[in-house]
C-alpha cells in the first residue's frame, strides 16, 4: 500500500521546465512548491503576503526544480 501511495504522489507532483519563467500559481498546481516559493521569496528579501501565488519565478530546475524570485506581478499572474 504505501508503494501504491508513493508512485501515485509521483504522478500528480513534477519539476518546472528549467529556462522558464511561471506565476507562482502555476507552480503550486504543477507540485509541491510552497516550500521552494517561501525559500525563493526569503532568499530575495521579499515578503510573503500572498504565498507568492502573484509572483514570478524562473525555474533553475535541478532534481528538486530550484526557482528564484523574479517580481512580484501587480495585477496577477496573466
Amino acid at each position: 500500500v504505501a508503494a501504491l501511495l508513493i508512485l501515485a504522489t509521483g504522478v500528480f507532483a513534477r519539476d518546472c521546465t528549467a529556462g522558464l519563467n511561471y506565476c507562482g500559481r502555476t507552480l503550486l498546481d504543477i507540485g509541491h512548491y510552497q516550500t521552494q516559493i517561501d525559500l525563493a521569496l526569503f532568499d530575495a528579501n521579499q515578503g510573503e503576503a500572498n504565498g507568492g501565488s502573484d509572483d514570478l519565478f524562473h525555474c533553475v530546475g535541478g532534481d528538486d526544480g530550484i526557482i528564484l524570485f523574479l517580481r512580484f506581478c501587480v495585477n496577477g499572474c496573466q
